[in-house]
Order: C-alpha cells, then sequence, then structure tokens
C-alpha cells in the first residue's frame, strides 16, 4: 500500500501543475486553436437554447454564452424600453444595450444590425401588449363600450410616454415597422370597425374620427399633465359628442334617403 502512495503523490502534483498551467496553455497556439475551434461549436450550440437566464460557471475569462439569444429577450424586455424612458427615443444606443445585458457589441450587432432593427422588435413587443390587453369583444351597451375603448386606449398610452410615441407617432426619422411587426396591431383597427358597425355606426370615416379623439387625449393627457388624469376625466364627453354626432349623421342620411 504505501507503494501505491508513493507513486500516487507524484502524479498528483502533476495532474496540479498541468490544471495550474491550463490558463497559460490555453495562450499558445495550440491552445488558441482549440479555443477558436470550441468557441465556434459552443456558440452554434448555445444560440438557440431560450429561457430567461443563463448563467455560466468555470472558466470567467472566456464568454461561452456570447452566441446565445437569451440576452436578446432582455433587450427587448426591458434594457432597451428603460434606456428610452430615462434619455428619450433618439438616446437608443447599441453599444450602451450590449453593455447592459453582458453581451460584447458585435455579438448585439449580429442579431440587431441597427437602432432601427431594435425600434422594430420593441414596436412588436408594444403592439403584443396592445393586442393582449384591449378589452374583450363583449363590451356591453354601445355607448359604453365605446367609452371603454377610449379610456383603455388613452391609459395604454399615458402608461409609457416611450412606448405610446413608438407605435402611434412618427417621431423616428426614416423608421417604419416592418410588415411582420406591423400585422401585430392591423386586427385592432379591424375589431374597431367591427364594434362601430355593431354600434350602427358605418360611416367610413367614423374609425378615422375616434382613433383621432383617442390619440388626441392620449397626447394631451402625456404633454401636460404627465401621471395625472386631467384629459382622462374628459373621455366620457368626447365619447358622448362623437356618438351624439355619428347617431345624428345617421339618421340624416336615413331621411335623405326616404325623400321622393
Amino acid at each position: 500500500m504505501s507503494s501505491e502512495m508513493h507513486e500516487s503523490g507524484p502524479s498528483a502534483a502533476t495532474a496540479s501543475a498541468k490544471a495550474i498551467d491550463a490558463a497559460e496553455w490555453l495562450q499558445t497556439p495550440l491552445g488558441l486553436y482549440l479555443l477558436e475551434r470550441e468557441r465556434a461549436y459552443i456558440d452554434k450550440t448555445v444560440s438557440d437554447i431560450f429561457g430567461y437566464n443563463a448563467l455560466q460557471i468555470g472558466l470567467p475569462q472566456l464568454n461561452l454564452l456570447q452566441a446565445n439569444r437569451m440576452p436578446l429577450r432582455a433587450v427587448v424586455d426591458r434594457c432597451a424600453p428603460a434606456q428610452v424612458r430615462a434619455d428619450g427615443l433618439a438616446a437608443l444606443s447599441l453599444r450602451d444595450l450590449a453593455r447592459t445585458v453582458g453581451m460584447q457589441a458585435p455579438s448585439l450587432y449580429s442579431y440587431f444590425d441597427s437602432k432601427h432593427a431594435i425600434y422594430d422588435a420593441m414596436y412588436a413587443q408594444g403592439a403584443r401588449e396592445f393586442v393582449e390587453a384591449e378589452p374583450s369583444d363583449e363590451l356591453g351597451e354601445p355607448l359604453e363600450g365605446l367609452k371603454q375603448l377610449v379610456r383603455f386606449f388613452v391609459e395604454f398610452c399615458a402608461a409609457d410616454a416611450a412606448r405610446y410615441l413608438l407605435l402611434f407617432q412618427r417621431t423616428i426619422p426614416g423608421f417604419e415597422p416592418s410588415a411582420e411587426s406591423f400585422a401585430i396591431s392591423e386586427g385592432s383597427l379591424e375589431r374597431l370597425g367591427q364594434r362601430m358597425e355593431a354600434c350602427g355606426i358605418t360611416d367610413p370615416a367614423a374609425v378615422d374620427l375616434f382613433t383621432a379623439i383617442g390619440t388626441g387625449l392620449a397626447d394631451q393627457q402625456l404633454s401636460n399633465d404627465p401621471g395625472g388624469d386631467r384629459w382622462i376625466r374628459l373621455i366620457d364627453d368626447a365619447v358622448e359628442m362623437f356618438y351624439d354626432h355619428m347617431t345624428k349623421k345617421r339618421k340624416q342620411t336615413a331621411t335623405r334617403r326616404r325623400r321622393p
């Protein structure tokens, strides 16, 4: 047994020395070649692993999660919205976003090639939030249902000024949402037209007028009383005026059609 112990001692010391020298060896030409090959394999392996968080254990000198797209969820869901809320839409910086989520800027550029690509992803996220929060189709009595729609819209906009500007205003020169991102919100406008028809309002201009009322109230609220309710309190009056006008117009049109 003593012989075995005698033999294991030098072996253990040798293994320890090898472990200690591993970091240095990885900087040799052969080590760098191995790292390059391994990084390519790991990048390919982890790129399509999804979730909310990823943790690398070991080899802290190497970023083995640089190709993983989990940080992109953080970019779109949290980091980019937080940056534009604090500094404005025009202040969005891909380099700052990469630093925030722990990525190298070139890695982020491989997924978002420009600020407009980030804006497009944020637009899609905001459109999904709008659609998911929309009131149900069963709104009850027509006038009250229309009031509920405008209240939802104005309060949704007032809750996040940067999101409102991105979704409903043209404040970013040259930016247009992609067809895929815009398609998320197209159904909302179609549903609004259907709700108008259910209220007996079929004038083609009614949807334009109704959305102008909602956007006008939201813009005034955000511009002149952020965090308050000065224009939110006017929603019921504005919708009642709209409804009375469209009802009166519909009756006048019906009367003209009945005249010989």
